[in-house]
């Protein structure tokens, strides 16, 4: 699982692990990832900022790519 390995050594250090974005299961049939959302992860009007999904979205993307 090298391809593993190190996409968790540089996600580490990524905007996704700083906002709280965590990896719940990955393997060859999917990835699971979870966020818990606070003020900083909304815009001025209360609701999540649109990258939020989009980051969640290409993250679980990349590594489930990585694991095929």
């Amino acid at each position: 699982m090298d391809v593993l390995r190190t996409f968790l050594e540089n996600y580490q250090q990524s905007l996704a692990a700083e906002l709280g974005l965590v990896i719940v299961e990955s393997g060859k049939s999917g990835v699971t990832v979870q966020m818990t959302l606070d003020s900083r992860h909304l815009n001025p009007g209360g609701a999540v900022q649109g990258g939020i999904p989009m980051m969640m979205a290409d993250i679980a993307g990349a590594l489930g790519a990585g694991l095929n």
